[in-house]
């Protein structure tokens, strides 16, 4: 999954996620090398950002349909 986040085209919300989840468990270890640490860290980063990107993009979507009334899910 390393390639997918090189790729020019962003990936998903899931893809993102899940690169996420295995950076947290691998810092979860003990002995992760301070160099290996910061790489981490930052691939993290971009991670999350990406995550909030896509969050923030369906969270409009779903606000949009709302105002063209096809949907209403509030109580």
């Amino acid at each position: 999954m390393d390639g997918k986040l090189k790729d020019k085209k962003e990936p998903s919300f899931e893809e993102a996620f899940a690169k996420l989840q295995d950076i947290l468990r691998e810092l979860g270890g003990q002995g992760v090398a301070l160099d290996m640490l910061v790489k981490k860290y930052s691939e993290a980063k971009k991670c999350l950002e990406i995550c909030r990107k896509r969050l923030s993009e369906a969270e409009m979507q779903v606000k949009q349909l709302g105002q063209d009334g096809l949907e209403d899910f509030h109580e």
